[in-house]
């Protein structure tokens, strides 16, 4: 959840002070930037939920 929020804000200021997307897409800006916060929340999803995965394999008992 701390990784979404940090990389969330992150987005948040590259779009705002480092990319000009309405100079580049014009009235389509808005539809490509929440694209690419979509794409990335879902890589940071996926990612939790290998984590997830590996931690309870981790913690699984192991039979002889």
């Amino acid at each position: 959840m701390l990784l979404w929020i940090g990389a969330t804000s992150a987005f948040r200021f590259y779009v705002s002070h480092v990319a000009n997307y309405a100079s580049t897409y014009g009235s389509l800006s808005a539809v490509i930037v929440l694209l690419l916060w979509l794409m990335m929340s879902a890589y940071i999803l996926l990612l939790g939920a290998k984590l997830n995965a590996e931690a309870m394999a981790a913690a699984r008992p192991r039979r002889a």
